[in-house]
C-alpha cells in the first residue's frame, strides 16, 4: 500500500490536460499521491422451462458466460499512450510506465486489457458487488478492471509510475463530488469483490466543464487491477430486510439475491440466514429486490421492488427466463 497525500483538483485534471513537461513533473508529484409490486415479470413464455434454457449449469457458469468482457488495446512502453474504452474510459499511461515479475523495466508492445462497469446489469452480470471486506455499503461512482501483459507475462507498475484515469460519470452519486479508491483481489467473478481501500488518502474528484459536457471523474491508479470510485453509504436510519423466493427448487448453492439501489447507486449481496435471504445495514429508501437462479441449464429470474422505512420480508417470485427477456428487465433498472 503506498502513502498517498489528497491533492488539489486542479493537479488531478493537470494529469490528462498537460504537456510532456507537465506530465514529468506531475510523475514526481505522484511519489505523494495518495476515495412494493413486482416488477419486470418474465415475459408471456417464461413460464415454459424452455424459454429459460442456457448453455451453463451453475450460477458461477452465469457469472463467467455473461459477465463484462474485456477490451484489449496494443500499446507502445516506450512512449505516452491514451486509449479509450467502448464505455468512455480513458487511460493516460506514460511512457516506460511497467515492470515485469522480476521488477525490469519494459519495452516494445504491451497488451492492456480494459473492462467498464457501470450499469446495474453489467454490475449484476459480473458480481460486482458494492460492500466493502468487513460488509459496509458503499456508493459507486463506477468501476473498472485494468491488466497490462507482455508475450503472456503479468505486468505492474513501479512504486515511481501510475496510469492516469479519466472516468464517465454515470451512476448516481447524489451530492458528492469527491471519493476514494477501492480495490479488489478477487480472481473470479464467482467472488463478491470486498473492497478494501487504497489508502487512507486516495482521491478521485467530480469535475464538468460546461453544460453540455458529461461530468467526468479524475483519478490515477499505482496499482492495476480491479478498482472501484465510491464512498461509504453511512447514511441513517437503516433497516433490516429479509427476503424469501418462490419458484426455484434447485441447488441453493446456484442462487443469488441481490439488493440494488439506483439513488445513490449500489449493488447490495443478501446472505443466507435460516432459509431466507437477509441483508441489514441499508439505508431506508427505495430498492429493487433482484434474484438470479440456474437450475440443470435452466435461468431463474425475478424482481421486486421494495420501500423500506424499517425492518421488512417480502417475498419475491422467480421463474425460468429467456436470455432475452432477462437482458430486457436488467436494462430497465
Amino acid at each position: 500500500m503506498h502513502t498517498q497525500v489528497r491533492t488539489s483538483t486542479d493537479t488531478i485534471r493537470s494529469l490528462f490536460r498537460g504537456t510532456t513537461t507537465t506530465l514529468v513533473t506531475l510523475l514526481l508529484l505522484t511519489f505523494a499521491f495518495g476515495t412494493g409490486c413486482d416488477l419486470l415479470r418474465p415475459g408471456s413464455g417464461a413460464s415454459e422451462p424452455s424459454e429459460g434454457q442456457v448453455p451453463y449449469q451453475s450460477l458461477d457458469g452465469f457469472f463467467a458466460e455473461r459477465g463484462v468482457e474485456g477490451q484489449s488495446f496494443t500499446i507502445s512502453a516506450d512512449s505516452r499512450q491514451v486509449v479509450t474504452g467502448d464505455k468512455g474510459i480513458k487511460l493516460h499511461v506514460p511512457a516506460n510506465a511497467f515492470v515485469d515479475q522480476n521488477g525490469n523495466p519494459v519495452s516494445g508492445s504491451v497488451t492492456l486489457e480494459l473492462k467498464e462497469i457501470y450499469s446495474p446489469e453489467s454490475m449484476i452480470e459480473t458480481n460486482a458487488t458494492t460492500e466493502t471486506a468487513s460488509g459496509e455499503p458503499l456508493i459507486t461512482g463506477g468501476m473498472f478492471r485494468i491488466e497490462a501483459r507482455q508475450d503472456g507475462e503479468e505486468l505492474s507498475l513501479p512504486d515511481s509510475n501510475w496510469v492516469g484515469v479519466e472516468m464517465p460519470a454515470r451512476t448516481n452519486t447524489g451530492n458528492i463530488n469527491s471519493m476514494r479508491l477501492w480495490t479488489s483481489d478477487r480472481s473470479s467473478v464467482a467472488q463478491d469483490p470486498d473492497w478494501r481501500p487504497v489508502s487512507e488518502e486516495s482521491a478521485a474528484f467530480l469535475e464538468r466543464e460546461g453544460e453540455a459536457e458529461e461530468p467526468t471523474w479524475y483519478t490515477s491508479v499505482r496499482d492495476l487491477g480491479f478498482i472501484n470510485i465510491d464512498v461509504l453509504n453511512d447514511e441513517t436510519p437503516t433497516a433490516e430486510l429479509t427476503i424469501n423466493q418462490s419458484g426455484y427448487t434447485g441447488d441453493p448453492a446456484n442462487f443469488r439475491v441481490f439488493v440494488y439501489s439506483s439513488n445513490p447507486t449500489g449493488l447490495l449481496p443478501a446472505s443466507v440466514e435460516n432459509g431466507a435471504f437477509v441483508r441489514g445495514d441499508l439505508p431506508t429508501g427505495s430498492y429493487t429486490v433482484v434474484a438470479i437462479g440456474v437450475d440443470e441449464g435452466t435461468q431463474y429470474f425475478g424482481t421486486k421492488e421494495v420501500t423500506l422505512n424499517g425492518d421488512r420480508s417480502v417475498t419475491v417470485d422467480v421463474a425460468p427466463t429467456s436470455t432475452a427477456d432477462l437482458e430486457a428487465a436488467l436494462s430497465q433498472l
